[in-house]
């Protein structure tokens, strides 16, 4: 019986009954996310580089070209593709707190990891900076990494991996600015994480450079496993999955 994941289900469903939400993804009055807009998500059902996003071929997380840049995750998975009602749902966790929308999409993310079959134990959610966490009360990350470690009854750390650079948004820029902007941003505790296995949350993964920022800061800090995962993926082609 998993009793702190069905108390938070439970909470989130409660605030739903007392204050009745819109779908993040059409406005549909009563509705989280409404099933016609849970049926137009597109599914990822094949391995995608989590750098290009493009099919790696087999189980690998990251293709043949990228790997040939350094990469510091152990694997990494996503949801469904960035787009659509989706991506205002995303966008309605982020900027416009609804933040009951972490509990409902981390179902399909304890799905996701069951299906690749990931051993970690410990959860960390893709940290803000200190100024954006300010401005926006709350780490989207983490509303869906705590419900996965209640889940799988393992630990959760806000505290392990920080962002000590605030790197501003990253939308519009390519993978090579992102890797420069993302530099030396990230700072992990080698007292909370030394021989780790790192289950690493966020809410989209993009052109893969935060995940692996926070991944070569966390295997610094002597993880020896880190495992991405992210509601999310931006693809090229959303007809090629």
């Amino acid at each position: 019986m998993n009793i702190l994941f069905d108390l938070h289900r439970l909470f989130w469903a409660a605030a739903d009954w007392l204050y009745p939400p819109h779908c993040a993804g059409c406005g549909r009055h009563a509705e989280r996310f409404c099933a016609s807009c849970l049926a137009q998500v597109v599914l990822i059902t094949d391995a995608r580089c989590a750098f290009c996003g493009n099919n790696t071929g087999g189980g690998s997380s990251v293709c043949s070209k990228c790997s040939r840049n350094s990469v510091s995750f152990n694997a990494a998975a996503s949801w469904a593709v960035y787009g659509g009602e989706l991506r205002e749902a995303i966008h309605a966790l982020k900027y416009r707190q609804d933040m009951a929308l972490g509990a409902f999409f981390a179902t399909f993310l304890i799905a996701t990891i069951e299906k690749q079959g990931w051993n970690f134990d410990l959860v960390i959610p893709v940290p803000l900076s200190p100024d954006r966490m300010k401005e926006r009360g709350y780490n989207q990350s983490e509303l869906l990494s705590r419900p996965i470690a209640f889940y799988f009854h393992v630990p959760h750390s806000s505290k392990a991996l920080l962002r000590v650079k605030d790197t501003g948004t990253q939308v519009n820029h390519t993978k090579i600015e992102r890797d420069l902007m993302l530099k030396d941003a990230f700072f992990a505790n080698p007292d909370k994480l030394n021989g780790r296995k790192v289950l690493l949350v966020d809410d989209i993964i993009t052109t893969g450079s935060t995940i692996n920022h926070c991944a070569k800061a966390l295997k610094e800090a002597g993880t020896s496993e880190v495992y991405a995962l992210s509601i999310a993926k931006t693809l090229k082609k959303r007809s090629s999955v």
